[in-house]
């Protein structure tokens, strides 16, 4: 793997968005400015042994608590409907889920009908489908490699080291894993000249989309005003998704679950167009599909159980289906400024030859010079690369059956360097549940006989020859089912005993009162 540090110093770093303020926390600087060899050392030397209680119900009873308080204190999050047994959207999450495991598996996506509607109730693949339930505990012991891998103190996310048998002596910090860690793209001026180039083009008042729009509100209400240019983007990118017949088009908000419609061209069909720091409202509003990814609200875990996996995500609070938790974050590059080693990690943002323009040029205001340079780039690739720099969404794993969809939000205007990626929930994700997305064809394909992901679709599984044959109307149960295994797990050992100490608190409360 490629040595990161060496490479990002010589970077001249231009980057697509504010950089916000860190309430900064431990050896930030230091680390940033070491090298790779060193930033290991000083990973080491805060390594440390814990004790970890294997029954989590308490663990994950306090998080909870502790993220229900946030969310209720922050002004911010007055709209914020935190709804995770929302059944409405459940039948709509597993169609779409089922689809893409069949369309993926035979390659055929005639095979799927996008408009049969029902559900099937066929549970004869689900019995005994427990076992498939791939929620996460921790051994007793664990290496803890850092307490906070972002520096921040409003974004705590540690790092445990739970491998078989390794020790504080023989701790091995693998290089790609001393990275730079930001919540902001970047692109590298000296590199992506015209990538620059169409970002300061975009400055200009004709080729910028920004908002005038501001209110009392504590959030200002973007995207129910259907004259703010932003939010008129975001419907012309939203017109742009293939329509499905009584099916309604995902929505790119601030506090609106993003659900999927279909399950095919998903990252180039779904697009959102976000207000940003440039707007009047500052991107602070209901028009920001980045909003609640930006506040970082949901706590994560990075943990590693499995060498040949790498590391892991995990939430310890439930993540609803459709929400966009986190962005996915690196540099952007050219194709051709990729190596075979950065495709382990980067992610495929533009293609010129499957990727659709979102808009016609020819309807926009831009200056004649910044459309000629927008036709110019949309004939390339591009990619958003993590390697050396970027955030916990490259930690995500791969899987057959993966829970979390990646999707573009753009800001500002509509180039390249104007592209977001953020991570969407596919369905209800329940605490301990790895973070997964999809690799690719490409990579699941090299991936068919040794995937250890452990779902119950595995092209490693022992069962794979019995779920490879399932049209989606069987599989679709299947991923209902797990849901429903790992949901009244949760709600028996965390939600009930919170509800009770509640309704015994109010009762306590009560008595006090009268006296």
């Amino acid at each position: 793997m490629a040595s990161p540090e060496p490479e990002t110093r010589r970077k001249q770093r231009v980057h697509t968005a504010t950089v916000p303020r860190i309430d900064v926390t431990g050896q930030f600087n230091e680390y940033n400015a070491s090298d790779i060899e060193n930033r290991k050392i000083m990973r080491k030397r805060e390594a440390v042994l814990v004790r970890w209680n294997t029954d989590e119900s308490h663990f994950y009873q306090e998080e909870f608590g502790k993220f229900y308080r946030k969310i209720k204190l922050d002004r911010d999050l007055l709209n914020y409907k935190y709804d995770w047994t929302n059944k409405d959207c459940h039948s709509q999450c597993f169609r779409v889920i089922a689809q893409s495991l069949q369309s993926s598996r035979s390659g055929k996506l005639e095979d799927v009908d996008y408009f049969i509607e029902p559900l099937h109730k066929n549970q004869e693949h689900t019995i005994g489908f427990g076992k498939y339930d791939d929620t996460y505990t921790p051994p007793a012991r664990r290496i803890r490699i850092t307490r906070n891998i972002t520096f921040d103190k409003n974004d705590v996310i540690p790092v445990y080291s739970d491998l078989p048998g390794e020790t504080l002596e023989n701790l091995e910090i693998p290089d790609n894993f001393v990275y730079e860690y930001s919540n902001v793209n970047f692109v590298d001026k000296s590199q992506e000249s015209d990538l620059v180039k169409a970002m300061e083009l975009a400055q200009q008042e004709e080729n910028l989309i920004k908002c005038n729009c501001h209110s009392g509100d504590n959030v200002v209400p973007c995207y129910e005003n259907k004259k703010c240019p932003c939010y008129k983007m975001n419907k012309m990118l939203r017109n742009f998704q293939f329509h499905i017949k009584d099916r309604s088009r995902c929505e790119f908000s601030s506090f609106k679950p993003i659900i999927l419609a279909k399950h095919t061209d998903v990252m180039f069909d779904n697009i959102g167009f976000s207000c940003s720091e440039m707007c009047a409202c500052a991107g602070k509003c209901t028009n920001n599909a980045l909003f609640l990814a930006n506040k970082n609200i949901f706590p994560l875990e990075i943990y590693r159980q499995n060498p040949h996996v790498g590391f892991n995500i995990r939430s310890s609070v439930p993540i609803p289906a459709g929400t966009p938790f986190k962005t996915f974050t690196g540099e952007i590059r050219e194709s051709v400024n990729v190596s075979d080693e950065d495709l382990d990690y980067a992610f495929k943002v533009w293609q010129h030859d499957e990727t659709r323009i979102p808009v016609d040029l020819k309807d926009m205001k831009f200056t004649g010079e910044y459309k000629r340079l927008l036709l110019e780039l949309f004939q390339r690739d591009f990619f958003i690369c993590p390697t050396t720099y970027g955030n916990v969404g490259r930690t995500a794993g791969h899987s057959c059956v993966p829970n979390v969809e990646i999707l573009r939000v753009y800001q500002k205007s509509v180039s390249p360097a104007h592209i977001n990626l953020i991570m969407v929930a596919r369905e209800d994700i329940i605490p301990g549940t790895p973070l997964t997305i999809d690799y690719g064809a490409e990579f699941a394909e090299r991936l068919k006989d040794v995937c250890q992901c452990g779902t119950f679709a595995c092209s490693n599984s022992k069962d794979k020859e019995l779920f490879s044959e399932l049209k989606w109307v069987d599989l679709a149960p299947c991923v209902a089912k797990l849901h429903e295994v790992k949901f009244e797990k949760y709600r028996e050992t965390v939600m009930d005993v919170i509800n009770q100490e509640e309704i015994a608190h109010r009762a306590k409360r009560r008595r006090l009162q009268a006296h």
